[in-house]
């Protein structure tokens, strides 16, 4: 028999080295800068590094990407025209992992009031780390991820009171929620909705005076938030821009038609086609979301054609030969759909990522029939598609598109069906047993091969993994693991056949730009005008490098801005309230 506390360290070791493995994944196939959203938010980093930018595009928390941007102005003195998209990625996916971190940490002390084993925990977080949805959110410059990182504290702090009806705890919940009611409108209302509905009834048991008094200091952070946010912004919170693309409103019959055939015959999505071509998939919400909550029909993640994942994917299974596996390491396989995996192995990957979808609906429809007492967390993800559902039919206004159908995103309620994934995953692996690492391992491997793996060995691509680790904060270890190991390189043959090594410390970076006057772009003269940055260009990608460039070597050119500092205070007061908690509590209970 293996030692409960031995098996705990195997797990926290797994968990950790599967959370290194995945975020480095992410940071060399994924440039968060190049998502087709970003430049819709860009608006937050140029105003924070001093670019200007008054125009926002919505009056969402700015705190988030305030915190995106101190990190990419760190970096000024290494933007150049070649890696500023690098960095720019870079900046975006280190904050992510942040609030990722705290979000872990939120749902592993939710769960322990819920009993589970430290060890399923972990292995089940192991998991989560290789969730599609997860590594979304953490790809993305998108507040999703913020709504992952405190919903978790949000639900811990309300059981705890509602266990022990401890009026502290209700306390403790607010700067939480203030951050999740500030980060996006979806978030906040979702938020609302599925508090009111299974924590609502948790008012009757608090006296009048002190509920007075909890509601005053909610609403008055609260309002003084919205404040914050529309002075930097100029936006009301629930303002948008109009889009007259999404000036419709969904049938009621969109949250129950479904084509089951279509889903696995026609799981591709195409923009261009879909910009004016009624497809089934973008009014039916059960297709949307067979087909993307564990894969990426809306082409934003794996599928993606700017980003690494979807390129050099290997085709390695054939119907020819004789051998099983030849040399070039393809598979021989003549059986049932073999001709589906030589001549179009994307279809297969989109079929393994439904039928994910629809065991995993099928799993939480049993556990919830099963396991009632526990319903409030099965129910999450509902919850998200109910709330985009009552948005599409127009309410509070025209917000569908019924050509794309992308308001039924997964990605929107990400944060909610994550619980509910790794609730799920915990109850899974309590039954598998002795069989929970063939379970992981089968996992991990699966979503390898949805994301678009193995990959074709390829010069230019190991060129741009060797320069972008310049850029990680896990450059040496990097190193070490992946681009100096010699038995790595036995098992699988390096691309890298010139052997070019990463500068962890960035020197060449540096002598390159004191060598090169002209790293300001093509485009410098028109983004710089006469020693000021040109206001109707500042956003253009191309003005990015120049605007750095010349922010760097004048910073008192910088337009005078106004920093989130009481967003900043709320969310110091949220990380401390778990770091001191066993002391607060204490000194009370005196």
């Amino acid at each position: 028999m293996i030692d409960i506390k031995f098996k705990e360290k195997i797990n926290l070791f797994v968990f950790l080295f599967s959370l290194y493995i995945s975020t480095v994944w992410i940071n060399f196939y994924y440039l968060s800068s190049m998502n087709v959203d970003f430049f819709f938010y860009y608006d937050y980093i140029n105003y924070f590094i001093g670019g200007g930018g008054e125009d926002f595009n919505s009056g969402h928390g700015s705190f988030y990407y305030f915190l995106i941007s101190m990190i990419f102005k760190s970096n000024f003195e290494f933007v150049t025209n070649l890696n500023v998209m690098t960095i720019l990625s870079y900046s975006v996916q280190s904050i992510n992992f942040i609030y990722y971190i705290t979000g872990i940490v939120g749902v592993y002390k939710l769960f322990k009031l819920y009993k589970f084993e430290n060890s399923l925990i972990l292995l089940s977080l192991t998991v989560f780390n290789f969730f599609p949805q997860s590594i979304y959110m953490r790809a993305v410059m998108k507040p999703e991820i913020v709504g992952f990182a405190v919903f978790p504290w949000i639900l811990y702090y309300l059981d705890l009171y509602k266990r022990e009806k401890n009026i502290t705890y209700l306390f403790y919940s607010i700067p939480f929620l203030i951050i999740i009611l500030t980060s996006k409108p979806t978030i906040a209302v979702m938020t609302v909705v599925y508090l009111l509905i299974f924590y609502g009834f948790l008012i009757k048991f608090i006296k009048p005076k002190i509920l007075i008094i909890l509601l005053l200091v909610f609403l008055i952070t609260l309002l003084t938030a919205y404040a914050e946010s529309f002075i930097i912004t100029s936006n009301h919170f629930f303002e948008r821009d109009y889009d007259e693309k999404y000036d419709f409103i969904a049938p009621f019959s969109v949250i129950y038609k479904v084509s089951f055939k279509e889903i696995f015959s026609k799981p591709f999505f195409d923009y261009e086609i879909q910009l004016n071509k009624y497809s089934t998939h973008a009014n039916s919400v059960i297709n949307l979301t067979i087909l993307d909550t564990f894969g990426d029909y809306f082409n934003q993640l794996f599928d993606f054609n700017g980003n690494y994942f979807s390129r050099n994917r290997k085709d390695f299974f054939t119907t020819q030969g004789e051998s099983f596996i030849n040399k070039y390491r393809v598979i021989k396989y003549s059986g049932p759909y073999g001709l589906v995996l030589e001549t179009n192995l994307n279809l297969a990957r989109k079929t393994v990522s439904s039928i994910l979808t629809i065991l995993f609906y099928l799993v939480l429809a049993f556990l919830t029939y099963k396991d009632n007492k526990n319903k409030n967390i099965y129910l999450m993800p509902f919850f998200g598609i109910l709330v985009l559902y009552i948005i599409s039919l127009g309410i509070p206004s025209p917000n569908f598109n019924p050509f794309l159908g992308d308001t039924f995103k997964v990605f929107y309620y990400s944060f909610l069906i994550s619980i509910t994934f790794l609730f799920v995953t915990v109850k899974v692996l309590e039954k598998l047993k002795m069989f929970k690492i063939f379970f992981v391992v089968f996992w991990i491997a699966t979503i390898f091969f949805v994301a678009g793996h193995p990959k074709k060995i390829d010069q230019s691509f190991s060129e741009y993994l060797v320069a972008s680790n310049q850029h990680s904060s896990f450059c040496e270890v990097n190193n070490f693991l992946l681009f100096e190991n010699e038995l790595l390189e036995k098992i699988h043959r390096s691309g890298n056949s010139n052997k070019l090594r990463t500068d962890c410390n960035k020197q060449s970076i540096l002598r390159v730009k004191n060598a090169d006057n002209n790293y300001f772009g093509s485009n410098g003269q028109e983004c710089v005008i006469d020693n000021k940055i040109n206001i109707e260009l500042r956003e253009k990608s191309y003005c990015i490098v120049p605007i750095v460039s010349y922010l760097s070597a004048d910073d008192n050119n910088s337009k005078s801005k106004t920093y989130p500092y009481y967003s900043m205070l709320i969310s110091m007061l949220a990380i401390s309230i778990p770091v001191f908690q066993l002391r607060i509590m204490e000194k009370i209970n005196k």
